[in-house]
């Protein structure tokens, strides 16, 4: 069912109701108006027929005495006929009733009162004279209602039909309104169908007005500036690792044709051989640094409580081989620091931040790692990473200037944002105090927008 039949359905369906509603509602109004009124006539006549000691008479319109005994004879014996209710009540004290009785095609509504024995009552014969019962008996007070039945069965023909019309213009009202309520949605979907189409995602759609579409519409258009960046940025990674791949693989073909001459010595076998090895390992990081940043900020894998203390210090270890070689001094200072997240994630970004800047330190140099309860704090002595290029260093293929014979494809850093983006915490990069190096600072969400001085 489209959406503009299912808003037909939902209008016509409350029409419906409250057709149906108000059309009962007048019709037990008036049938309660109706039986409030006879019973009323009913029980003034009954008031005024047995009282005792009895006045003048007061006789109420169109209600009918009669006096049924326990022997089933009545007074007058022309009447409405005994049956067992009456007999019933006049043999035994029972409380009064109203009733509604139908006969030859009359309704009747009845009230029946019970007497003892030797009650005083005046006779309803011919006579009118007050007697003295001699058995238990029942008073009967009829009231022809007929016509306000006829009145009634009047009502509900007209209510039908009025409920007939009701529903003919309240489909009428659904149809209008729901085509109303849904033609700006189909103009958007039309507008985007046109997108779609097109597959050109810098097309917007207008704005319009505060109300639902116009927020529809809006943010659809947000969904397409971030599909769009999306598309520039899967471009440009394309791009980017084409123009990286291109050296490693221009060397890896021209040392595979010097293998091809046989005039080469061992030496220089050796040598091509090695260049080829290094050349392969390049080639791998570079694949699995790809490969980390396409898994994008939202990777799978399960969500844990972390002690990233613990994390350092095993790439701390890990690292120090390397630092070693380089005459590097690597220290850490760690205090217990805990959030959830991807172990395995959080250790390729720490391990890319030790290694970025035990790379970019020279021999003799320092690097520390510190963590207190809200940041770690990866410093170096090395040559720091200048104001100007400070909003660049997370950017994928970006190297500076001086440090572009460096080995390494530029996605190191990259990979970090994306690992601390994926987790809500923010990096920034400044100058250590200590060191006179770098100094990157990654911030917990909770302590984000607190000064921690460096």
């Amino acid at each position: 069912m489209t959406f503009q039949r299912r808003i037909i359905a939902a209008i016509a369906s409350v029409v419906v109701i409250s057709v149906l509603a108000v059309c009962a509602l007048a019709e037990y109004n008036a049938r309660s108006a109706v039986v409030q009124s006879a019973d009323h006539s009913l029980v003034t006549a009954a008031h005024v027929n047995g009282s005792e000691p009895f006045g003048e008479e007061s006789p109420i319109t169109g209600v009918f005495f009669q006096l049924v005994m326990a022997d089933g004879t009545s007074i007058p014996t022309k009447g409405l006929p005994v049956d067992a209710v009456m007999r019933a009540h006049a043999s035994s004290r029972m409380p009064e009733l109203i009733r509604t009785i139908h006969f030859r095609a009359q309704t009747f509504r009845q009230l029946l009162i019970s007497l003892p024995v030797n009650t005083r009552i005046e006779c309803p014969n011919e006579l009118r004279v007050i007697c003295v019962t001699e058995m238990p008996s029942v008073q009967v007070f009829s009231l022809n209602i007929s016509g306000q039945q006829e009145q009634i069965t009047d009502l509900n023909r007209n209510l039908i039909v009025v409920f007939v019309v009701m529903l003919a213009v309240g489909l009428a009202l659904a149809v209008g309104a729901a085509r109303t309520a849904v033609r700006p949605l189909v103009r958007v979907t039309a507008d985007i169908e046109s997108i779609d189409r097109r597959k050109n995602f810098s097309l917007r759609l207008e704005e319009g007005g505060l109300d639902e579409i116009g927020r529809l519409r809006r943010t659809f258009n947000s969904l397409l500036s971030t599909v769009e960046e999306s598309q520039v940025l899967q471009q440009q990674l394309v791009m980017d690792a084409s123009h990286e791949l291109r050296t490693p693989l221009t060397s890896l073909r021209m040392n595979a044709e010097l293998l091809q001459r046989s005039d080469l010595d061992s030496e220089e076998v050796h040598q091509i051989t090695d260049d080829v090895v290094s050349q392969v390992d390049e080639l791998t990081s570079l694949t699995r640094d790809l490969v980390e940043l396409a898994r994008g900020e939202h990777s799978q894998g399960d969500i844990e409580q972390l002690r990233l203390d613990e994390i350092v210090a095993e790439c701390a270890l890990t690292a120090n081989t390397h630092a070693r070689v380089r005459n590097i001094s690597l220290t850490t200072d760690l205090h217990p620091l805990a959030l959830d997240g991807r172990q395995d994630r959080w250790e390729r970004a720490i391990s890319n931040l030790i290694n970025n800047a035990i790379k970019f330190t020279p021999a003799g140099g320092q690097v520390r790692i510190s963590t207190d309860s809200s940041r770690l704090i990866v410093e170096d002595s090395g040559s720091g990473v200048i104001p100007a290029e400070r909003e660049f260093v997370f950017e994928r293929f970006w190297r500076s200037p001086s440090s572009r014979s460096q080995p390494g494809s530029g996605l190191g850093l990259a990979i970090v944002a994306q690992v601390v983006a994926e987790h809500d915490c923010t990096i920034a990069v400044s100058a250590s105090h200590d060191f006179g190096g770098a100094a990157f600072i990654v911030t917990l969400p909770d302590a984000v927008g607190v000064h921690h001085p460096v």
